[in-house]
């Protein structure tokens, strides 16, 4: 049935405020005109967040029995989401009635009100054997007018309000996610340059400092009287306990020596 088809709704002398129903709406993902009409655009109905009300059970407590109304507000067709809400909440019969079933007869027409709610009336006062059954089939039918949008935009708003839904998701805490988890991922590649370069240093070094050895090598080999002089002048100089020091705190420097001075001893004799 589509929404044109049903008989214009009645306010039954209710005021509500038009803008203030479609802004609040609208933090919710509905896109209302005004209090009494939708947006016309052709795939707002698909896009549009699909109300759940289920009614989970009863218990009673001080004397009055209470019914436990699960609810959620799917986005993206009940696709896993950032935006979608659950909750519940507990309410007695005479509350349900005058809060949500008696204001949703003001604000529909007598056949308006037939046409939705056939098959599925409300349940009878004084919560006699069956309550919680047709309880389930009343909030089902509402749900149903809800995401096919053939009610008008003032029931979603006093289902809503009424339900007690939570406070959307702002914007600003899923930009603030996003940021954190991108700031995450360049700390992770900034770690991994700096890594990269760190590695990319120290084998520089590396080769330099065979380089070095490979070429005081090269120069002990044709002046072997120079390297022995030179050898000797450092150890009379420094003494044992000098080059040992150096030798510590230099390995690939005092290899590279020793190297050359065992090269050039072997090209003396």
């Amino acid at each position: 049935m589509a929404p044109e088809e049903l008989p214009r709704a009645s306010r039954g002398g209710s005021v509500l405020d038009a803008e203030a129903v479609r802004t609040y709406l609208a933090r919710y993902g509905f896109s209302a005109m005004t209090d009494s009409n939708w947006e016309a655009f052709p795939d707002h109905v698909m896009s549009a967040p699909l109300l759940e009300i289920q009614v989970a059970g009863h218990e009673e407590r001080e004397g009055h029995t209470w019914y436990q109304l699960v609810c959620s507000l799917l986005h993206g067709g009940g696709a896993v989401g950032s935006r979608n809400l659950q909750w519940r909440g507990y309410w007695r019969l005479a509350q349900l009635r005058e809060g949500l079933h008696n204001p949703v007869r003001e604000l529909l027409s007598h056949d308006a009100y037939m046409k939705i709610f056939h098959g599925a009336p409300f349940a009878l006062r004084g919560g006699p054997r069956g309550t919680t059954r047709r309880l389930r089939g009343w909030c089902g039918a509402l749900s149903s007018c809800i995401n096919q949008q053939l009610c008008p935009p003032s029931i979603v708003w006093l289902s809503l309000r009424f339900l007690e839904v939570p406070e959307p998701r702002s914007l600003t805490g899923d930009v603030k996610s996003s940021a954190s988890t991108a700031a995450g991922a360049l700390r992770g590649m900034l770690g991994t340059i700096g890594d990269s370069m760190k590695h990319r240093v120290e084998q520089a070094q590396s080769q330099a400092a065979e380089s070095a050895s490979s070429s005081a090598a090269a120069f002990a080999a044709r002046n072997p009287r120079t390297a022995r002089a030179a050898a000797g002048s450092t150890m009379g100089q420094f003494g044992a306990k000098a080059t040992f020091s150096c030798a510590k705190q230099n390995p690939q420097a005092a290899f590279g020596i020793m190297k050359a001075s065992a090269r050039a001893a072997a090209a003396a004799f």
